[in-house]
C-alpha cells in the first residue's frame, strides 16, 4: 500500500514523502537502523532541496528567479530477505528531477 506522509527537513520545512509500505525484519537494532536511514535521508534531501534553491536564485540567474519550482526525488530500494531475516541481494535506484517556471513580463 502505497501512503503520503509529511517529514520535517533539518531546517524546518516540511515535504510530502510517497511511501510504500515495508516489511522489516524485527530484532535488536531494527528500529534504531530505520531511524538512523530516515535521518540520513532527510538531510540528503535537505541539502538537495537547498542546492537547488540557490542554483534557481535572482543572483544566480541574473536576476530573474523563477515564479515557482518544484523538486521530485525518487527513491528505491529492493531487498531479498527470505529465508533468513538478512538483505542477501538487494538494489537502489534514484533520480531528480526539478521543474521551473518563469512569468511572461509581457
Amino acid at each position: 500500500m502505497i501512503r503520503i506522509k509529511p517529514l520535517t527537513l533539518d531546517d524546518g520545512s516540511r515535504i510530502l514523502v510517497e511511501v510504500e509500505e515495508a516489511h522489516l525484519p524485527a530484532g535488536d537494532g531494527a528500529d534504531a537502523a530505520a531511524e538512523d536511514a530516515l535521518a540520513l535521508m532527510r538531510a540528503s534531501i535537505a541539502g538537495l532541496a537547498r542546492n537547488v534553491r540557490d542554483s534557481l536564485s535572482a543572483d544566480t540567474l541574473g536576476g530573474r528567479p523563477p515564479e515557482e519550482w518544484t523538486m521530485e526525488v525518487s527513491i528505491g530500494f529492493k531487498g531479498e530477505s527470505e529465508p533468513t531475516p538478512v538483505i542477501v541481494t538487494g538494489s537502489a535506484t534514484g533520480s531528480v528531477k526539478v521543474t521551473a517556471r518563469w512569468k511572461d513580463d509581457d
